[in-house]
């Protein structure tokens, strides 16, 4: 079977592009003569006998090696050519080279013959063969390999010259040299200067090719960013396997040919032409075009490679589907848009992810320095370049040509400028994806490249929401452009120069006057703007770092009125520094606009009524001085989310009665809060509230918090709340209330057995129950196991707890390391989706039942637990390597010591 992905000899050079056989005496000096001189004319390297050997030299010998280095043969079977034992002993030769694929192609040349006496060796064949039997008697077995070898010759497609062009010789020489360009053009692809990285991605990508051998049609997709080496990959793919196919073609720069007039007709035709190894000049439109694709290449297994596709379209009308192709045909294509491979349903998706840091310095150091490391005394530099082009090939490629032969001082010189300004070229190729996305989607892009990389996904897709812009949608396509990731934390980012290809795009929106710009995020920039008051209504999002600032006067809000249309306010300073900023209660209005503020530190004891704040969407103010929020109540209808963590001087949470859409209220660490309002209960779309580390809240208005109907998160940790909230929860009507809890954290709260009432185990949603760090030394028998939906139960570091009742079946992770009094769990048997259990410290405990029925269990730490020895822990042993053999499931395994 072909495998793919590995050296092949695609790349073996062959003396000449075409060796031509003939008999001298009838066409040496007409048509032989002008063929090959028209060969010559046109670039190709031809071998005849007169002109590729010397005097003196051994003719057989090197006229063997002449055959036997050449890529085609033309064979032109003449009147005479049969007399000839050297020609006929050539012929053999030339179809043996074939069939050992020394020699691609194979052509004859009819030159006033009927084929079908090359075919048969009739008339003057014929005489010929009787001529050969009488002189070579003793050597009949050669005189056969003649006669075979011309009836194999003659069964070869080839030109007749007396039905070409009516006999018109010099028509039939063009179309013999057009045919033989189409092939000796068909060389290795260029794919680097120094291809660096490139053996790994052959290797992983031929492995997905592979799969299912000559038996289907395989469709792999390359994606990734510009400039990350897609291309290049697909070129060195190419030349590793092309040979091994029917026929081949690499289809550059689709979708740029395609915006051309009539685009897709040309590489329809540029297709064929390279898989059927002719000119082909005979479509007329790209319907048409489909059709002869259809037709023409359904026999022939192919190797076609489609690069920078970006619509459907293009691969529709270029290869269509599998069915259209011959099994064991391939089709790569190289794209920046991850959708589309989705949509085109690929067999495989291959992403090609930046370089290394070793990679990264051999390729930079390739083109800076023409060696695979730095000069001395240029490492940090290099370095600092390598950092800068974050292992992007195209990057590393342009900047190390860039400062190749420089001095070290030019090169300090351009990385200053990099920083402010990028680099053209690297700019160029990465802003194709920006240019293909719509008005809305540029906004998105945007938006995201000067305020929510570092961000959680959920925060700007609120924000962008909030702006009419389909936050969810648009952030989905910008990851399949390969423009943004995120991370397993749910965080956006960027490559550091995609980043700043988006900024530089909005710095070009006004160069000299950043007031004139749309965003505004550099931090000297937004300083200027805010004490000049040279803001425009241009302005729609303002980032300012305040502990960056160093100037002597106290900047103010006043600056902001020169911004009506801001719509998104990101202010950063340190919680524990001198306010920088005055918060002015004049000349407001400029807020009206504004959906997303993050003010980290906000100065003023409260937010002042005359901030027109009516769109607010998120209001993130972290390491706040406010006292109070705002005076009395304020409508913000629109407001989904208030964080105020850390707001260490809040006593009150404000009236929630004009907050009627808030789904997240986070109040994390406000040690001075002692009372939530009990308009709390107007929150009907409240889905979180964290309410933990507040240690001085005592008065929770329990009657209101039970009627939150869309709450599914609470966490009142490490506080006293709980302790008073429960004291309460007994004389509830209980029924139904909190019916969409899915998790509750209570963690160090220092509870005791009495602390929790028999009515919170009649929390039946409960997905997810954190009781880390508090003091019971047993639980009700019936109270977890009432909760028939828990998948996660946390008891680490329970300290004093002795015993765990019935645990449900629904449970998939029970967490109860370091419960150093733990002597007896339940019977394990019912835990059949159980996939996490960690028991580590649990010194006291003796012994487990029911493992054998934890069918799912992926991992099992007991590390610590030194009183399993003996029985108990060879059974745990044998039913762990149980497990390990048959289930294979367990991926950590830690045992007592």
């Amino acid at each position: 079977m072909t495998t793919y992905g590995r050296a092949s000899s695609s790349s073996r050079p062959w003396k000449y592009d075409v060796f031509l056989s003939f008999c001298g005496q009838d066409n040496r000096k007409d048509f032989t003569d002008f063929l090959f001189n028209e060969l010559v004319r046109d670039g190709i390297h031809t071998f005849r006998d007169s002109e590729g050997l010397t005097k003196g030299e051994n003719i057989p010998s090197e006229l063997m090696e002449a055959i036997e280095g050449s890529r085609i043969a033309i064979i032109i079977f003449s009147k005479n050519y049969a007399f000839s034992s050297w020609c006929l002993t050539e012929l053999v030769r030339i179809l043996q080279c074939k069939k050992d694929g020394r020699i691609e192609k194979v052509m004859p040349v009819f030159y006033k013959m009927d084929p079908s006496d090359v075919r048969y060796q009739h008339n003057t064949y014929g005489e010929a063969f009787k001529r050969h039997e009488k002189c070579f008697k003793k050597e009949m077995g050669r005189v056969k390999m003649w006669r075979t070898a011309l009836t194999e010759a003659a069964n070869l497609s080839g030109w007749d010259q007396r039905n070409v062009a009516d006999g018109h010789e010099a028509e039939l020489i063009k179309k013999i040299v057009d045919e033989v360009l189409t092939i000796v053009n068909q060389m290795c692809l260029y794919v680097a200067e120094h291809p660096i990285g490139l053996k790994s991605h052959i290797e992983h990508i031929g492995r997905l090719l592979n799969d299912g051998g000559l038996d289907v049609v395989r469709i792999i997709g390359i994606y990734g960013s510009g400039g990350i080496g897609k291309t290049t990959i697909a070129k060195a793919l190419f030349n590793d396997m092309f040979k091994n196919f029917e026929g081949s073609s690499f289809l550059a720069n689709v979708r740029e040919v395609s915006c051309q007039r009539n685009g897709v007709a040309l590489l329809q035709q540029q297709l064929l032409s390279d898989v059927l190894k002719r000119k082909f000049e005979d479509i007329n439109n790209e319907d048409q075009g489909i059709i002869i694709i259809k037709e023409r290449l359904y026999c022939k297994r192919v190797l076609i490679v489609l690069d920078d596709v970006n619509k459907m379209e293009q691969f529709c009308k270029l290869v269509a589907r599998h069915g259209w192709l011959c099994p064991g045909s391939r089709i790569i294509l190289t794209t920046r848009d991850e959708h589309l491979l989705n949509m085109l349903e690929v067999d495989e998706k291959y992403i090609v992810k930046t370089m290394n840091q070793y990679e990264s310095l051999q390729l930079f150091s390739r083109h800076a320095f023409q060696q695979n490391h730095p000069l001395e005394g240029y490492e940090k530099l290099s370095n600092e370049v390598i950092q800068y082009a974050g292992g992007l090939p195209l990057a590393l490629k342009v900047l190390g040509s860039l400062l190749c032969k420089r001095i070290q001082v030019e090169w300090e010189n351009e990385l200053k400028k990099l920083r402010k300004i990028p680099n053209d070229q690297i700019l160029e190729k990465l802003e194709i994806s920006y240019n293909a996305l719509d008005d809305f989607d540029r906004t998105i892009f945007l938006d995201i490249t000067c305020f929510f990389i570092g961000k959680y996904k959920d925060i700007a897709i609120t924000a962008l929401d909030a702006c009419g812009l389909s936050g969810e949608a648009g952030i989905k396509l910008l990851t399949e452009r390969s423009l943004i990731t995120i991370d397993q934390y749910n965080i956006l980012c960027m490559h550091d120069l995609i980043r700043d290809m988006g900024r530089e795009i909005v710095r070009k929106q006004s160069p000299r006057k950043p007031g004139g710009r749309s965003r505004l995020w550099d931090n000297d920039n937004a300083i200027d703007v805010l004490m000049n008051l040279t803001g425009t209504d241009a302005v729609e999002g303002f980032q300012l770092n305040l502990w960056e600032y160093r100037g002597e006067n106290r900047l103010t809000t006043v600056g902001f009125s020169k911004m009506p249309n801001l719509r998104l306010l990101d202010v950063d300073h340190k919680e524990w520094d001198t306010p920088k900023i005055a918060v002015e209660s004049s000349h407001q209005e400029c807020f009206k606009n504004l959906v997303w503020v993050r003010w980290k530190a906000f100065p003023s004891e409260y937010i002042p009524n005359d901030f027109d704040i009516g769109n607010l969407v998120i209001l993130d103010m972290p390491y706040s001085k406010l006292k109070e929020v705002w005076k009395g109540t304020k409508y913000l209808t629109k407001l989904k989310e208030l964080n105020l963590s850390y707001s260490t001087h809040l006593t009150h949470t404000p009236d929630f009665s004009g907050l009627p859409n808030l789904e997240k209220l986070i109040l994390i660490g406000c040690k001075s809060l002692v009372e939530v309002h009990e308009s709390i209960d107007r929150l009907k779309k409240l889905v979180r509230l964290d309410l933990s580390s507040c240690r001085r809240l005592k008065n929770l208005p329990i009657r209101s918090i039970i009627k939150l109907a869309s709450l599914e998160t609470l966490n009142i940790s490490y506080g006293q709340a709980f302790k008073h909230l429960s004291k309460q929860m007994g004389n509830l009507n209980s029924s139904n209330f909190l019916c969409s809890l899915k998790e509750v954290l209570l963690e160090g709260c220092n509870l005791t057995d009495d602390d929790i009432p028999d009515e919170f185990w009649m929390l039946y949603s409960l997905v997810s129950l954190n009781l880390k760090w508090n003091s019971f030394e047993s639980l009700p028998p019936s109270s977890i196991g009432q909760l028939s939906k828990l998948e996660t139960l946390d008891m680490t570091h329970c300290e004093r707890l002795k015993s765990l009742p019935i645990l449900p079946s629904s449970l998939r992770s029970l967490y109860a390391s370091n419960c150093y009094e733990l002597e007896r769990l339940p019977n394990f048997s019912n835990l059949k989706h159980l996939i996490m259990l960690h028991l580590s410290w649990c010194e006291k405990l003796i012994e487990i039942e029911g493992l054998e029925g934890l069918i799912s269990v992926e991992s099992i730490k007991l590390d610590k637990c030194t009183k399993l020895k003996g029985f108990a822990g060879k059974r745990i042993l044998q039913v762990c390597f149980f497990f390990l053999l048959s289930l294979s499931k367990i991926r950590v395994l830690l045992f007592y010591e």
